[in-house]
């Protein structure tokens, strides 16, 4: 153990770093966290948790992560927290556990101004949601995401995989300067449920990216959803109240400024494995930048959305309010099949968009290069303006 001392901001920080090893019993057994391999043995949890407890405003927390461990409950993360994950190291759920793997300590799904939790890292790692082995999620704890974010300022995750996540592999609201690199998403080989997205950054999310990752899903890769259908989710029969008494209607809000940024799609072997949607009823989504996107994926690459398609899905009714959505170097092969409410099309807009312009498009596909309906399937008028790929307006 390091302790160490400074001054930032006239503000005194102690840091005080760990070792993982120092932390467990002797004979304490590792678990296998491996894609194909996931093998949960020892718990951990009770071992760092207190540890990750101490990490505050003026006090920074670092472990150096080097076994590989199963946990009984979610790790919780508070401000100035770091983890180093030594090569192939990480972390699984144990067995019948509906819970996040990593979860920020503080939840504050809304507004930006209500941030507790602010300078969190984690370097590297390997997450097993463990998702033939758990449920849906926990009453009062949400889905059994493999990492929820509510409410964090200065996230950095970076060269991190994510493994059979049971939902989302990340789900997160009300992130500010949230950085997501080098990263491998797989959601496994077998569908489990659905609902098994890869990156799902949503309402309150601003000044974000995702750079430098390769995604296996049985659902959208990359979803940027300023609103959803959280006040209805626990009430939707596959869900049997695992999410009751923890999502509600204020975790809507607006997204923007978010970039992402060579991402490979390895979708051809997954029925429901979309690629990226953007999704706003009400709330404004802006300023959303998209550059070098490969690979394969099921009936569109972009969809700009307001899942309107069933009444009452979502917390709100509406045409949706999209600003501008740049798009720079994409070529996937998009394979059409009947999972989807929403047109073919390399771009598919079912909701109100003012600017979408797109350069150095490829479409091999035996798709149409953009698709937009006029109304959405609750006949509410859709409105567009600026509709432009690789030149050619629509």
């Amino acid at each position: 153990m390091l302790i160490k001392k400074k001054k930032k901001k006239d503000i005194p920080i102690e840091t005080i770093e760990y070792t993982l090893s120092d932390l467990l019993p002797s004979g304490f057994v590792e678990s296998n966290v491996g894609l194909d391999t996931k093998v949960a043995r020892d718990d951990a949890w009770g071992y760092v948790q207190p540890i990750l407890n101490l990490s505050g405003p003026s006090k920074r927390i670092i472990i150096n992560w080097d076994k590989s461990v199963a946990v009984s409950d979610t790790v919780r993360l508070g401000s100035n927290t770091t983890l180093n994950f030594s090569p192939g190291k990480g972390i699984v759920m144990m067995n019948g556990v509906g819970k996040a793997v990593l979860k920020n300590r503080t939840h504050r799904p809304a507004t930006n101004a209500n941030i507790i939790d602010k300078n969190i890292t984690i370097n590297g790692g390997i997450f097993n949601g463990n998702a033939s082995n758990i449920p849906r999620g926990t009453i009062g704890q949400g889905a059994a995401a493999t990492f929820a974010w509510h409410g964090v300022e200065n996230l950095i995750i970076d060269g991190f995989k994510i493994y059979n996540n049971r939902l989302y592999a990340q789900i997160a609201t009300n992130v500010v300067n949230g950085h997501c690199r080098n990263f491998e998403v797989s959601s496994g080989t077998l569908f489990e449920s659905n609902n098994m997205d890869g990156l799902h950054w949503d309402g309150w999310c601003k000044n974000c990216s995702f750079e430098n990752g390769t995604l296996k899903t049985w659902d959208d890769a990359i979803a940027i959803n300023a609103d959803d259908g959280y006040s209805h989710w626990a009430d939707f029969p596959i869900n049997q109240g695992y999410l009751d008494d923890f999502y509600d209607i204020t975790f809507n809000g607006p997204s923007s400024d978010i970039l992402i940024k060579n991402i490979t799609f390895n979708n051809q072997n997954s029925d429901r494995g979309y690629g990226v949607r953007i999704l706003s009823v009400l709330s404004r989504v802006d300023n959303i930048r998209i550059e070098n996107l490969k690979g394969v994926c099921k009936n569109y690459a972009v969809l700009i959305d307001t899942y309107q398609y069933t009444a009452g899905e979502m917390d709100f009714k509406g045409s949706g309010n999209v600003g501008t959505v740049i798009v720079d170097d994409m070529n996937i092969n998009v394979i059409k099949n009947s999972l989807t409410q929403a047109p073919y099309g390399q771009f598919s807009l079912v909701c109100s968009t003012e600017k979408l312009i797109a350069t150095n498009v490829i479409n091999n596909s035996d798709i149409p290069m953009l698709s937009k309906w006029a109304n959405t399937s609750q006949l509410d008028p859709l409105f567009y303006g600026i509709l432009e790929v690789n030149g050619i307006e629509y």
